[in-house]
């Protein structure tokens, strides 16, 4: 039986969004959000917030998986169902939504979904009454079909929903597939709103599903939270710092810090759950049980005979089985595509247990906690393998272990107190980490060249603020370089005046091109 949220009407939401977007007063956004909020949970009758809130805050968005939906192919939807001249000035604006000469309004330039309603407002007819539940069994299905690698499927099912849609409402419908909803409140100011205890809870979880359960009351407070089982949280976090500055006050724990995907592994009563540090599930890439994956069977045989339940935090790892060591996303790999039996496979490294046999373990000490990761399972090379740890106990050490893993090409360390206790999501609580690039002199520097730009989006919309750097392919004879090679992307790293200083001495010098020219 549908719910209260899921049988309220789209248009609804798009009514409050714009009414808050319209807004420049921050309270008063505030207010009609709150307003919004209380209204319908007088009248709902307990239901669940959550069909209507994940349209709020889709990027917290983790029950569902990615669209993989851009502008660029939202576009090239809108040309073919409108029936829009390929070089007509609609498609291109649609096109090149982030270039000024796109549209006459400054407030426009870098919003797609803004630029669509501008071109739709005089083509599209009223809306059909869509309903919240609607929309968000569109976006479940959208999603199971870019999981399964069906394009034509998600172009079908936009189609079909786009026309069934008002100008207006297909505006807030983009919002949300993009994840930029432009309401001018903090995806934190939203979540307060709905509850004050609302950013504690999604900080444990993960899980925005989660959090309009417990918090389906905003009368009662929350006091406490523990880890549970088969649900993501937000995973501890190292703060950075100079191998040179760091204050001894005692013996330190010192690992590895691997260059792969922080990843959590979730088991109990035989069957598996992975998620990654931002709380997506990968449980159909590595298995379920020992039945659905090579990967979960070959982890369970390993398992000490006394475990029955266990969550590991480590990092998913490439191995490669022929050379048998350590591969590193630098090799261009993507870990949660790997396969057990090819060259690269997955190799996962915990380095903390937080909940071992019905004991949530985050309140015990870390060395309390590295040896009950000690005796939950046996190493199983290229599989399943403890990360490795020592102690240090001065500046020395320190320095000598940051140069020892430069010599090994490794990332750099990670430093830990031995009595933390696990704190999700913070970053202040007794973890460190050392890269070259954090102390002086540990880093080298490259001179490089601009070879191209971006246009940026917010405060950069309509300005190039990225920039594509590479170094010119040698010559013969010292005869000037006709050839470059691109080497990244810079985004970071300048203040916005000297980004307008460098922009306005390569204001004459740019060339634009279209995408795939």
């Amino acid at each position: 039986m549908e719910g209260y949220f899921s049988k309220l009407s789209f248009n609804l939401f798009c009514e409050v969004c714009e009414r808050i977007i319209v807004k420049k007063d921050k309270k008063k956004k505030f207010d009609i959000l709150r307003a919004f909020i209380n209204y319908h949970r007088n009248k709902c009758d307990g239901d669940n917030f959550h069909s209507l809130m994940r349209l709020f805050l889709p990027k917290l968005e983790r029950e569902r998986g990615p669209y993989g939906i851009k502008e660029y192919n939202l576009a090239r939807t809108y040309i073919r169902i409108l029936h829009l001249p390929k070089e007509g000035h609609d498609a291109q604006r649609l096109i090149h939504y982030t270039a000024p000469s796109s549209v006459k309004s400054s407030d426009v330039i870098g919003d797609f979904a803004e630029v669509a309603y501008w071109i739709l407002r005089n083509k599209c007819g009223q809306s059909t009454n869509i309903t919240v539940g609607e929309i968000n069994d569109n976006l479940d299905l959208i999603a199971e079909k870019h999981a399964s690698q069906d394009p034509r499927a998600v172009d079908d099912i936009l189609t079909e929903l786009l026309r069934k849609m008002s100008a207006d409402e297909q505006k807030w419908f983009l919002r949300v597939i993009l994840k930029d909803m432009h309401l001018g409140l903090s995806n934190k100011q939203i979540l307060y709103i709905f509850h004050p205890d609302s950013t504690e809870v999604f900080d444990l979880s993960n899980s925005l599903l989660k959090v309009c359960t417990m918090l389906n009351d905003p009368s009662v407070r929350l006091h406490e939270i523990e880890i549970s089982l088969f649900e993501p949280f937000r995973p501890m976090l190292s703060e950075r710092t100079d191998a040179r500055k760091f204050n001894f006050t005692d013996t330190l724990i010192i690992e590895t810090k691997y260059d792969g995907e922080r990843f959590q592994l979730h088991f109990s009563n035989n069957k598996f759950k992975y998620f990654s540090r931002n709380g997506y599930e990968y449980t159909q890439t590595f298995g379920e049980d020992e039945f659905s994956g090579y990967f979960s069977r070959l982890i369970r045989n390993q398992f000490s005979p006394s475990l029955t339940s266990v969550i590991l935090d480590g990092e998913m790892m490439g191995w490669n089985t022929k050379r048998s060591h350590i591969v590193t996303k630098a090799a261009n790999i993507d870990v949660k595509t790997l396969k057990v039996g090819n060259i690269v496979q997955p190799c996962f490294f915990p380095f903390d247990v937080l909940y071992f046999n019905g004991e949530v373990l985050t309140n015990k000490p870390l060395i309390e906690r590295k040896e009950v990761l000690n005796k939950s399972f046996v190493d199983l090379e290229g599989s399943i393998m403890k990360a490795d740890y020592s102690t240090v106990s001065s500046n020395e050490d320190i320095i000598d272990a940051i140069n020892a893993a430069i010599d090994r090409s490794e990332e750099g360390i990670i430093l830990k107190k031995m009595d933390s206790v696990y704190k999700p999501n913070s970053r202040s609580s007794g973890w460190y980490k050392i890269k070259p690039e954090y102390t002086e002199g540990g880093l080298v520097d490259l001179d490089l060249l601009i070879l191209g730009g971006y246009y940026g989006q917010g405060k950069q919309k309509g300005k190039v603020s990225h920039f594509m750097m590479g170094l010119a392919a040698p010559t013969e004879n010292g005869l000037h370089p006709s050839q470059f090679e691109s080497l990244c992307r810079v985004g970071s790293g300048y203040t916005v005046p000297e980004l307008e200083e460098l922009s306005n001495k390569l204001e004459s010098e740019w060339q634009k091109l279209r995408p795939g020219a």
